[in-house]
C-alpha cells in the first residue's frame, strides 16, 4: 500500500515572491488517503479538508517552512520548502 504523500511540491523547493508582488501562494494536495486530511505549516494546523480537495495557502513569511499532512489513520507526509 502506498502511503500518504504530498504532491505538487518537492522537498527543498524554493518559492520566490515576484518583485513587490504578493506573498507566494501554493496549492496543497495529497494522495494516498480517503480520510479527512489535516494540514499543518510549521507545526500549526491550518486546515482540515476532505481527501479529494486541495487547499490554497499563502506563505507571508520568508524562510524555511515545514508542511505536514496527516490523516485519521495516522499516515503522514512532510516536506520542507523555502520562501524568498
Amino acid at each position: 500500500e502506498a502511503g500518504l504523500r504530498i504532491v505538487g511540491l518537492s522537498e527543498g523547493e524554493t518559492l520566490r515572491r515576484a518583485a513587490s508582488g504578493p506573498a507566494p501562494q501554493v496549492r496543497l494536495e495529497a494522495r494516498g488517503s480517503q480520510d479527512e486530511l489535516i494540514w499543518l505549516v510549521d507545526g500549526r494546523q491550518i486546515a482540515r479538508v476532505s481527501a479529494q480537495r486541495s487547499l490554497l495557502h499563502r506563505f507571508a513569511e520568508p524562510g524555511r517552512h515545514r508542511i505536514t499532512v496527516m490523516d485519521e489513520a495516522g499516515r503522514h507526509d512532510s516536506i520542507e520548502i523555502s520562501v524568498r
